[in-house]
């Protein structure tokens, strides 16, 4: 059993999809299993993702639309390590994030969450147009997650045990469900966020920030 379950959901998600999913498997951290859910494609996603040879990737095919939230409640449930990271199919992954994130959980013991600092880019991740940093402590970011983001949901690393204790994502909330779910979260366990930009977020004209129909 892996220490660590990357969590992706992906509907039609080719363009930007094996720069992706390349960020993770290049990770100096080793010890995960890569969990991505393609919720119903109809593009080249699920070609590209069974050309993508690596043991550790596991793919599960909906064949029915269900929305971002439900697909990641479904990975959720199918994952086996105490852990899940969370990466999204346009975004990027520092070739240190899984272990910087991975040594922090281990030097803190008492946290549950772990997010990341982030960067934003268009076309090359290496062309950082804009950092975000979140608060450190785990009270400065209960505060900011009642008044708008605390933690970058795409950055975290979580106690699996725990997200599905807290009600794991509300799929009433088809969009956007990261923000409820924080709340809730964070009651039942400690967060932090680590300073360092360690996941890039790609900004593009078809991106929709929420979720998918």
């Amino acid at each position: 059993t892996p220490s660590l379950t990357v969590l992706m959901a992906v509907r039609n998600g080719s363009e930007y999809l094996r720069t992706a999913v390349e960020s993770i498997l290049q990770q100096s951290y080793g010890d995960f299993q890569f969990l991505i859910v393609d919720d119903e494609s109809t593009d080249k996603t699920r070609q590209i993702l069974r050309s993508t040879v690596d043991p550790r990737i596991r793919l599960i095919c909906l064949e029915k639309n269900v929305g971002q939230t439900a697909a990641l409640n479904v990975g959720l449930r199918q994952a086996v390590a105490p852990w899940i990271a969370r990466m999204d199919a346009d975004d990027v992954s520092h070739p240190s994030r899984l272990k910087e994130q991975m040594s922090a959980l281990r030097e803190n013991p008492s946290v549950g969450c772990v997010g990341t600092a982030i960067w934003e880019f268009c076309e090359d991740p290496a062309v950082r147009e804009k950092v975000i940093v979140r608060p450190p402590d785990h009270e400065s970011i209960r505060r900011a997650v009642l008044h708008g983001s605390g933690m970058i949901h795409g950055s975290i690393v979580v106690r699996r045990e725990a997200l599905l204790a807290c009600g794991a994502y509300d799929e009433r909330y088809r969009y956007a469900s990261d923000r409820e779910m924080f709340i809730r979260l964070l009651r039942r366990v400690r967060g932090m966020n680590l300073q360092e930009p360690l996941l890039g977020v790609r900004r593009h004209a078809s991106q929709d920030s929420f979720s998918w129909t």
